[in-house]
């Protein structure tokens, strides 16, 4: 029968008296797969070293990807690999885990390309001008690069967003290099009849 500190903790081997884990049992547990604890150290699981962050979950969500004090945690250039950084600009590592920490992170970020996202203010990163708007892919493929502090989201709801201000936006964009929606007709550029 197995003791619960091998069920919890991989601590499935008697030494000295006393159960230990060891390194198969800690590469076979899910924390090993999660959170890089795949090395037994000390009679427990631990992160010994970077080999045994890289593989896991949190490395690759989470750039905790350095093995330090048994953990797996984000130094160096390790958020710049991470979906975090990828998706929503928590590219800068800051104690345990990674943080926006300026609009250099915010411009990495899919949030920027895709929403507007781009600016580093109160902590995140926000839309908050026509700069933004211009940096996003809708504005390259559709016109919209104009900030707009009010705008429609499906039935009513309101938040800022980019959108079609003028018919120099159309005329900017490439739907209109490529298919002649060259027209502003409210917040979309169309095929003048």
């Amino acid at each position: 029968m197995r003791s619960s500190a091998c069920k919890s903790a991989g601590q499935c081997r008697l030494v000295d008296a006393g159960c230990a884990a060891t390194n198969s049992t800690c590469k076979a547990r899910n924390e090993c797969k999660t959170q890089g604890l795949c090395s037994a150290s000390k009679g427990e699981c631990a992160a010994v070293s970077n080999a045994d962050c890289a593989l896991s979950v949190g490395c690759a969500l989470e750039g905790r990807c350095t093995a330090e004090r048994g953990l797996c945690v984000p130094r160096g250039n390790d958020c710049l690999k991470s979906r975090t950084c990828k998706q929503y600009g928590n590219c800068t590592p800051g104690g345990d885990r990674c943080s926006v920490r300026s609009s250099a992170d915010c411009a990495l970020s899919a949030m920027c390309v895709e929403q507007g996202h781009c600016t580093f203010s109160d902590n995140r990163c926000m839309l908050l001008g026509d700069e933004d708007c211009k940096r996003t892919k809708l504005c390259r493929t559709s016109g919209k690069c104009t900030y707009s502090r009010l705008k429609t989201v499906g039935s009513g709801y309101i938040e800022a967003g980019c959108v079609v201000g003028s018919q120099q936006d159309c005329k900017n964009s490439e739907n209109c290099r490529k298919v002649g929606a060259c027209v502003q007709r409210k917040d979309e550029c169309i095929v003048p009849r």
